[in-house]
């Protein structure tokens, strides 16, 4: 090769290498960002006809919805002010199809009711477990409408007190044993069949109250107390939510519901404002460090979820965020909390529970109160109230796992304890000797498991990605190789044939020898050459081989 041609060489091999460099660069903190975000955007978007719409608007798979319930074992104690002794049934697992309807659009808005329809599921909640299963709870129909009226009409405890007895089965006034189906679905049977007396009163006040949880008997004058009836195959309250076609951070964020953009329940405008999502949709490209909204209307309150780590779910990298016991904590310890803690707007008489019981009241019209599983969080006086409960971090926190650049959610658990205040009521003869405190009713697991539907496309998409990541990497390199190594490997090449490189190996004459008959002198032999190159000494190249080798035919001799 020439010398002409040599440098051609150099300069475009470096030439095309800083071009492969800049690119390369340019393509990992530019090109690449830009390309996903544009490709996930596009995918992910509430856009009328695409795939994404129509699985957001009819999930195609059921979702789960586990039930376990808190059995109580020794009801005749408890009504003497014994401690309840419990244990946990369960679960009991429905599919749970959702379906939205009605569904409008509107600019940026998308209107619609959510239906929510849950089918027994046999063979997850396993052979053990039967709808038919007899349980002992604390009677709800009786505890909430003595709670109803001793914040609202506290002369009519009397009443109900002597209406107990007629409205429910002997020996079941405080605690009541039915099926699981009847508990929740089906309904447990209130007398209401009476002509007169104070029960008639008093089912005419629940007529007329009509709680969720209590409706009227087909064909019957009596009623009927189940728990999830009012929440299986109806439709709910009007969602308007955003498509995030403004603002794609903004998607499926709910701006009103029930035709309101925030609450009056609560005692400041931030803690009756509504936002957030309704857990099933969040926006792409999540990242670490921030916080992402969820609403429950059947709350009235928007909570908070936090990252806690990174994982996988089926090979697919995933962020898990939790729900923080923060959101629960007393309004000592989060100062944000305490307009929560108020029954209504009045602050003379505020209901504070302590850490890990919330009150929605307020918002619900009844008196449960809700916490995370087994007080998960809580003040240790709930836990030691009762015995039975165990909380664990992994079986009782909620939480879900999100697809980072989609923000699709891969698999999560929305875990909710149903609890009634209990204790010793004025003029409630059936309270009379009970202990107060929080009674555990039940808990719901609600949410998703890992399904091929969802996970079959995110793999695809993070093979492409990992493919044009792979792409960059392998130009990154070659370009490094044309900037650095092609240029070296031809200029050592030049200096070596243009004589820049010393001879390393170099002859060393022979001592005379002598003919051994005359001892005369004789012609010493021609030196062997092992010249590697021949012209001018260069100190770089001394520097790099150091010692050099001369090399006689007889004698070896290292030099400098």
């Amino acid at each position: 090769m020439t010398m002409i041609n040599r440098k051609n060489v150099i300069k475009i091999s470096m030439t095309l290498g800083i071009i492969g460099v800049i690119t390369a660069v340019f393509v990992h903190f530019y090109g690449l960002p830009a390309l996903t975000k544009f490709i996930v955007l596009k995918a992910t978007l509430l856009t009328e006809g695409t795939t994404r719409w129509e699985k957001w608007v009819t999930i195609p798979f059921p979702l789960h919805f586990k039930v376990y319930i808190f059995n109580v074992t020794n009801p005749g104690e408890v009504e003497q002010g014994a401690k309840p002794v419990l244990a946990e049934m369960g679960p009991y697992v429905y599919d749970q199809y959702l379906k939205k309807h009605n569904v409008t659009v509107e600019g940026d808005t998308i209107s619609y009711n959510m239906e929510r329809i849950l089918k027994f599921n046999q063979a997850e909640s396993g052979p053990e477990r039967t709808e038919d299963d007899i349980i002992t709870t604390i009677n709800l129909a009786l505890l909430g409408t003595a709670l109803h009226l001793e914040s609202k009409m506290p002369m009519a405890l009397s009443i109900l007190s002597d209406a107990a007895p007629k409205m429910f089965p002997e020996n079941e006034v405080l605690f009541r044993t039915s099926t699981v189906k009847q508990f929740l679905f089906e309904g447990v049977p209130i007398n209401c069949s009476l002509s007169n007396g104070p029960a008639v009163m008093i089912c005419n006040g629940l007529k007329a109250i009509r709680p969720a949880t209590i409706r009227q008997a087909e064909n019957s004058s009596d009623m009927l107390f189940s728990f999830l009836h009012h929440k299986n195959a109806t439709l709910s309250r009007r969602y308007n939510v955003s498509s995030g076609l403004e603002n794609f951070k903004n998607i499926g964020q709910i701006l009103s519901y029930d035709d309101k953009d925030s609450n009056s329940v609560w005692l400041s405008e931030n803690c009756n404002k509504i936002h957030g999502t309704d857990t099933n949709i969040f926006h792409s490209l999540v990242s670490r460090d921030e916080h992402l909204f969820v609403y429950d209307p059947d709350m009235c309150r928007t909570m908070f979820i936090e990252f806690e780590r990174d994982t996988e779910v089926k090979s697919l990298p995933a962020y898990k965020f939790v729900l923080p016991v923060e959101n629960v904590a007393d309004f000592k310890t989060v100062a944000e909390n305490k307009c929560y803690c108020s029954q209504g707007k009045d602050p003379k008489k505020p209901r504070c529970f302590k850490k890990g019981v919330f009150n929605p009241a307020p918002c619900t019209n009844q008196p449960t109160v809700i916490s995370f599983p087994h007080f998960y969080g809580g003040d240790c006086e709930y836990i030691s109230f009762v015995e039975g409960l165990s909380p664990q971090k992994e079986l009782h926190e909620t939480f879900v796992n999100i697809e980072p650049v989609t923000g699709i959610p891969l698999n999560g658990a929305k875990r909710i304890q149903f609890n009634m205040p209990f204790g010793p009521i004025t003029k409630i003869s059936a309270l009379g000797n009970t202990t107060r405190g929080i009674f555990p009713v039940l808990w719901i697991d609600d949410g998703a498991d890992p399904n091929d539907i969802v996970l079959t496309p995110l793999h695809a998409l993070q093979f492409a990605l990992n493919w044009f990541r792979l792409v960059n990497w392998a130009l990154l390199v070659v370009s490094v190789v044309c900037v650095l190594l092609v240029p070296a490997a031809l200029a050592v090449e030049e200096r070596a044939w243009s004589g820049q490189l010393r001879p390393f190996v170099q002859p060393l004459a022979a001592p005379p020898s002598r003919r051994p008959d005359t001892g005369e002198a004789q012609p010493r032999a021609p030196p062997l050459k092992f010249a590697v190159n021949r012209g001018r000494r260069d100190p770089s190249i001394d520097a790099i081989f150091g010692e050099l080798v001369t090399v006689d035919p007889v004698a070896w001799r290292t030099v400098r």
